[in-house]
């Protein structure tokens, strides 16, 4: 067993549901079918080898990764779309086509996992490097992810480039190999903490923390449209899932959907779950973004960047743990308030 998360860790993981959950219902995202073109004609839906990546995993061999031109596949599904101009609900990847034959993850010849921050599928047994491999999908236009993801990018140099993003600047796919993830990009990072008490002589607390979130973006029009959908959410609650009782969506080296996977917005109705990680309400505690602070930064070589600042007031109902007590059913507790969903 490792450390529990605490606080910040759930703050952190919530955060990125949230944000990520909203930017769908803004429908940043593209949707890819099987045997879709590109401006030059090209199918969007076909998968490469990656002989490059099947080095990164011990005991793979060529043509058991296959690479898409498209990071970050969209795996939530039913949540509610509001944006200005809709379109078609996100597609969830659930298999393969090979050679024009859809193939399920769970095919007994072509068995398969389904990589969705890579954007990429890992085949059970290595296949032939001739194989036509499409799959279809729905991919964010936006990536969120926290400041360690950032730094270690940093430190790599492997930032990415726009000639790294499709289809918007390079005006050809390209297959990004490895780890690169591209822009734009939200990273998410806790910075400051105020911590006091509810009332006198009552033992909840509210901690106030403050969270930064780093906007990088292509463009100027980008960097903004993304700090409007950021600063939308001024003023609204979030409840807090615990995640040391429910399953995270996505899991193991393959950045798979959890076998127990449960959406997002299921959670946030605080019904009890039984999974293999636990069991109970999955609603610690209550969150609610506050203030908020936006500032454009100095861009950085080709890329337009900007900071949201948030004070979140995060509510401790009587805490006799490091994080704080459960909540009841949302159904039958009438003093948490509206999320704002």
């Amino acid at each position: 067993m490792g450390l529990e998360y605490k606080l910040r860790s759930l703050l952190k993981l919530n955060l990125k549901l949230f944000f990520d959950m909203h930017f769908l219902r803004e429908c940043a995202y593209v949707n890819v079918g099987s045997g879709q073109q590109f401006y030059d004609s090209s199918d969007m839906s076909l998968l490469l080898p990656d002989t490059s990546a099947d080095d990164t995993y011990n005991g793979l061999g060529n043509g058991s990764v296959w690479q898409s031109p498209f990071r970050q596949w969209v795996y939530e599904s039913g949540v509610a779309l509001d944006g200005i101009i809709l379109q078609s609900p996100p597609v969830v990847a659930s298999g393969v086509f090979i050679e024009g034959a859809f193939r399920p993850t769970n095919d007994p010849v072509f068995g398969h996992t389904i990589d969705f921050i890579q954007g990429r599928v890992i085949f059970d047994t290595p296949q032939p490097l001739t194989l036509k491999v499409q799959s279809e999908f729905a991919a964010r236009q936006v990536r969120v992810d926290f400041e360690h993801a950032f730094n270690q990018q940093a430190q790599l140099g492997v930032l990415g480039t726009k000639y790294f993003t499709n289809p918007v600047t390079s005006q050809q796919l390209v297959y990004p190999s490895g780890a690169i993830q591209t822009f734009p990009a939200v990273f998410i990072e806790l910075d400051g903490r105020e911590m006091r008490p509810f009332e006198m002589g009552n033992r909840s607390a509210i901690i106030k923390e403050q969270v930064r979130l780093h906007v990088w973006a292509q463009h100027d029009l980008q960097r903004d449209d993304i700090i409007d959908v950021l600063s939308a959410q001024w003023r609204k609650g979030i409840p807090i899932i615990d995640f040391n009782i429910a399953p995270l969506p996505l899991s193991g080296i393959f950045n798979t959907l959890s076998p127990e996977y449960v959406p997002y917005q299921e959670l946030l109705k605080n019904n009890t779950i039984i999974t293999t990680v636990g069991s109970g309400t999955p609603v610690r505690f209550m969150a609610y973004l506050m203030d908020i602070e936006v500032r454009n930064e100095v861009a950085a070589e080709e890329y337009e960047r900007a900071s949201v600042t948030f004070a979140i007031e995060v509510v401790l109902n009587a805490p006799n743990t490091p994080i704080g007590s459960r909540f009841g059913p949302i159904t039958t507790l009438p003093t948490i308030e509206d999320p704002g969903f």
